[in-house]
C-alpha cells in the first residue's frame, strides 16, 4: 500500500523528499464520550501565549523550545504545506516568554528576537532551541540558511537582534533547518548538503562557544556525517544534543523512501572533530516510508526517535521508539520500547520531547491532542499504547501539537493554525503547568 507523505518542512519539500496530507480525526469530546476513563486523563486548561503584533497567516508555534522558566516560540508559515493564508511578506520573528512570579497566564511576549539582516520570506524561526541564557534560531535564507545566536542581556530578555551568526560556508544545503543546543555546544542540521558527491545526503555541524563568547563565524568545530550515507537521505533533518552525545536523524535513508535511521555521535576525548557516527539506531520492524528520524530528542542516557509514518498498532499512524544507552556505551541497536497512540491520529511522532522520565509526543493532525508517556518506576521503558495523560487546548482545528517541548515544570505545544482575536492562522502556543 502506498502512503501519502507529509509536509514537515520546506527543507525536504524543496529537496523533493516529502509531500503532504492532513486528515480530520475524531474530536476530543467524541473520544471522551466513548471512553469515560480517558476523559479523566485530559487537561483542557492550558495558558495561551500569543504575539502582540501577530497577524493572520503568521503561524506562530511552528517551532517551540523551553528551558527553565523561559519559553521560545517561532513562526514560519512555509513549514506547513497548503496554508493559503500564509503571510508571504513576513521575514519571521521569534518570541520569548518569561514565566511570571505567580505562574503562567495568558500573555503576549516578553521580548521579540529578529535578525539584523532579515528580509521578506527569510524563514527566520524555522527552528529554535534554548539552553540557559542562550537562544538559537534557524533561518532558511532561501537555500543557504543561517543560525542566529542570542545571548540574554544582563537586564533580561528584550527586543533585540542577534549576538552572532553561524554558517557552514556552503550555499544551498538548508543549514539551520534543525538546531539544538546544550550549554556551550550548538548543533545545526544541513539536510540537503552534498557529501561525497551524494546530493542531499546531509550533514550536521557542531559549533563550540569560544572562551570569549559567541562570534559570527563559518568555522565549525566538526562536521558530522553518516558512514552509510546516500543520495537524498536527509541526514540533519532533526538534531538533538545532551552532555557529550549528539543525535541526528536521517528520515529518508535507504532509497529516498526510508525507513530512515538515527545516528549517535559521542564526543571524542580530545573534543569534537569531523567524524562519522558512533552508533546507528534503527527500528526492529522497519518499513518503507517510516520516516524514522524525522524527530529526535535526548535526555541523559535515553534517546527517542519519531517515525510518523511507521506501521504501528493503529493503522500505521506512526510510532515513537525509545532507546536506552547500554552499560558498555552506545552501539548499533534497535529500540528498547515503542510508544503508540491509544486511538488513531495522523503522523504520531511528528514532534517529540523528553525530560526526566516523561516523553511528550505531538502529531501533524487535527486531533488537537498531545500525549505524555512516563517511564515505569520498575523495569524501565516498555512498549505501550497507554499514555499517562492526553493534553488538549480544546476542539479548535489549530494543528495543536505541531511542535512540542517540556521542562521540569511545564509542557508546551505549538498551534500554528490557531485563530487569535479573529485572525486566522495567526498561531499560538499553549503551556500546561506540571
Amino acid at each position: 500500500m502506498s502512503k501519502l507523505r507529509l509536509v514537515s518542512s520546506p527543507l525536504l519539500i524543496a529537496a523533493g523528499l516529502l509531500f503532504a496530507s492532513v486528515t480530520v480525526a475524531h474530536t476530543q469530546s467524541e473520544r471522551s464520550a466513548r471512553d469515560p476513563e480517558r476523559a479523566a486523563k485530559v487537561s483542557i486548561a492550558p495558558m495561551e501565549l500569543t504575539a502582540s503584533d501577530g497577524v493572520a497567516g503568521n503561524t506562530l508555534g511552528t517551532s517551540v523550545a523551553a528551558s527553565g522558566r523561559t519559553i521560545v516560540v517561532g513562526e514560519n508559515c512555509g513549514e506547513i504545506g497548503g496554508n493559503t493564508k500564509c503571510n508571504p511578506n513576513h521575514q519571521g520573528v521569534v518570541y520569548v516568554y518569561k514565566e511570571p512570579i505567580g505562574g503562567w497566564e495568558n500573555m503576549a511576549q516578553t521580548a521579540e528576537l529578529t535578525p539584523s539582516d532579515g528580509y521578506v520570506g527569510d524563514g527566520f524561526g524555522t527552528s529554535v532551541a534554548i539552553s540557559g541564557s542562550t537562544i538559537v534560531v534557524g533561518a532558511l535564507n532561501g537555500l543557504n540558511g543561517k543560525v542566529y545566536v542570542f545571548v540574554e542581556p544582563r537586564g533580561g530578555w528584550k527586543n533585540m537582534t542577534e549576538t552572532a551568526q553561524l554558517t557552514d560556508g556552503v550555499s544551498g544545503d538548508y543549514f539551520g533547518g534543525a538546531v539544538a543546543i546544550y550549554e556551550n555546544t550548538i548543533v545545526a542540521g544541513a539536510p540537503t548538503a552534498t557529501i561525497g558527491g551524494n546530493q542531499s545526503q546531509g550533514a550536521a555541524y557542531v559549533f563550540v562557544e569560544p572562551l570569549t563568547g559567541w562570534v559570527t563565524t563559518s568555522a565549525f568545530s566538526a562536521q558530522l556525517t553518516a558512514s552509510d550515507g546516500s543520495f537524498r537521505d536527509g541526514f540533519g533533518f532533526s538534531t538533538a544534543v545532551s552532555g557529550e552525545t549528539i543525535v541526528v536523524g536521517g528520515p529518508d535513508h535507504q532509497g529516498q523512501t526510508g525507513p530512515g535511521e538515527a545516528y549517535v555521535f559521542v564526543k571524542p576525548p580530545a573534543g569534537w572533530a569531523s567524524t562519522t557516527q558512533t552508533a546507528k539506531l534503527t527500528r526492529s520492524n522497519p518499513g518503507p516510508y517510516d520516516e524514522f528520524g524525522s524527530a529526535v530528542a535526548i535526555e541523559a542516557n535515553t534517546i527517542i526517535v519519531g517515525a510518523p509514518q511507521a506501521v504501528g498498532t493503529n493503522n500505521g499512524q506512526g510510532v515513537v521508539d525509545v532507546f536506552v544507552k547500554p552499560s558498555k556505551g552506545w552501539g548499533n541497536t534497535t529500540e528498547k520500547a515503542e510508544l503508540v497512540s491509544p486511538f488513531f491520529v495522523d503522523l504520531f511522532g511528528f514532534s517529540i520531547a523528553i525530560e526526566g522520565r516523561d516523553v511528550v509526543v505531538g502529531t501533524f493532525s487535527t486531533s488537537d491532542t498531545i500525549f505524555v508517556y512516563a517511564k515505569p518506576t520498575k523495569g524501565g521503558w516498555k512498549s505501550t499504547s497507554q499514555p499517562e495523560s492526553e493534553l488538549t487546548a480544546g476542539n479548535s482545528i489549530s494543528l495543536f501539537g505541531f511542535s512540542v517541548a517540556i521542562t521540569d515544570s511545564s509542557i508546551l505545544a505549538g498551534a500554528p493554525f490557531q485563530t487569535v482575536e479573529g485572525q486566522e492562522d495567526q498561531g499560538a502556543a499553549f503551556v500546561f503547568s506540571q
